[in-house]
């Protein structure tokens, strides 16, 4: 076992923050499963509780120990260890907590799996549940995989967001009514298939921070499924099919437990996002009017010859999103037709057509083609042709209203 000075330094500043917090209301957190080496499981807590302090909001708590304890003694626990939301509820009311984080950890070769839930002891209802992979072996990956648990509840943050399954940071988008298509910014626009602009009038969702990556595409579909020709964690997931792109939009509605729903983007939804919702500058790319400073396109000097960057390197849009200018396309649910002058309330696109539109542009683009109301499509069944390298996707979250 290992104690180094930077582990006592985080308990240290963890236990400052803690205390002069104390007022605040309290967040209980603890691990169960595969039992960490105090190495990795005293600056996990350290880092924890300086995560959810940070924010100004709450005190943090380590319940672990007691945990173990009633593990091993068969108390409120099964035998595994497992635990439903309503004891994790009882167990914060005994502890005054506001909200209780349950992690469950397990390990698969140098690799561990952080499996949590988060619930509302006030009310006994699961705020979050979802899983982050990581290899636990540095600091910096413990202090990591602690904030990014961490702000899961919304502690801190820029913008208003949450984390969804695999680890996909939702952002909330106002709802509201803008112009869509050939706005006066754009200058030159191709009239056949972005103009007439019209109103349309969209309600509130969230829409993905980043394009789905490939760790997140893993850990939905399992092991080494992973379809894209050029690899990285965090690079996009890309040369997928339509029907493969709709099974992992299934099994993250799975694990979502039913409280949320997710999907693609209509090309409403994705296009009022990309001009910043509600705080648009009237920007002619998504973030800016310098395009090296948003997208990596066809004359970054960085981008040639690579075809694929990893995501949130650039600079975001107005709302805290990024890579919607380049990189890669983006699929939407609707099928293409040419637009029409009328007012539109959550236009959905027509029923069938001859290909789902892409929208975004990629990193082998010109500058034309990264404009935020361009607009293109693949001919053909795309749901039986193979993927491409240059086209991804980002989802969407709505609430269920039952």
């Amino acid at each position: 076992m290992r104690c180094t000075l930077m582990t006592v330094l985080i308990l240290c500043m963890a236990f400052c923050a803690a205390f002069a917090q104390e007022k605040k209301p309290a967040i209980a957190f603890y691990l169960t499963g595969v039992k960490l080496d105090d190495a990795v499981y005293r600056p996990f807590s350290g880092f924890m509780t300086m995560a959810i302090v940070s924010g100004g909001k709450y005190t943090a708590v380590d319940r672990t120990p007691q945990v173990r304890k009633m593990i091993e003694a068969e108390q409120v626990y099964q035998r595994a260890g497992a635990v439903d939301d309503e004891q994790i509820s009882a167990l914060g009311r005994e502890w005054k907590a506001r909200y209780v984080f349950d992690i469950k950890v397990s390990q698969k070769g140098e690799r561990y799996l952080l499996a949590a839930t988060i619930v509302d002891v006030d009310n006994g209802n699961i705020v979050k549940k979802d899983m982050l992979d990581s290899r636990l072996k540095s600091d910096n990956d413990i202090r990591a995989a602690a904030q990014e648990i961490a702000g899961w509840l919304e502690i801190s943050g820029a913008f208003h967001s949450v984390v969804g399954p695999g680890g996909m940071e939702m952002v909330f988008v106002k709802g509201g009514t803008f112009t869509m298509g050939c706005t006066k910014e754009q200058e030159k626009c191709d009239a056949k298939r972005e103009a007439p602009a019209f109103s349309a009038a969209l309600d509130d969702f969230y829409i993905g921070k980043f394009v789905v990556t490939q760790i997140q595409w893993r850990l939905m579909m399992g092991g080494d499924d992973n379809p894209s020709p050029l690899v990285g964690d965090d690079l996009p997931v890309t040369n997928f099919t339509w029907a493969k792109m709709m099974d992992f939009i299934e099994r993250v509605n799975l694990f979502s437990g039913g409280s949320m729903t997710y999907r693609l983007p209509t090309e409403a939804e994705w296009e009022y996002a990309a001009r910043g919702g509600g705080a648009s500058k009237g920007y002619i790319y998504a973030g800016g009017n310098d395009l090296d400073e948003v997208a990596w396109h066809g004359k970054n000097k960085d981008s040639r010859g690579r075809g694929l960057n990893p995501v949130g390197l650039k600079k975001p849009n107005e709302i805290g999103l990024y890579d919607m200018t380049g990189n890669v396309w983006e699929w939407v649910s609707d099928w293409y037709a040419p637009y029409t002058a009328a007012p539109k309330a959550n236009p959905q696109g027509p029923p069938q057509g001859e290909g789902r539109v892409q929208r975004g542009g990629n990193s082998m683009q010109r500058d034309y083609n990264c404009r935020i109301p361009v607009r293109t499509y693949d001919m053909g069944r795309i749901d039986e042709r193979k993927g491409s390298g240059s086209l991804g996707f980002r989802l969407v979250m709505t609430e269920n209203k039952y």
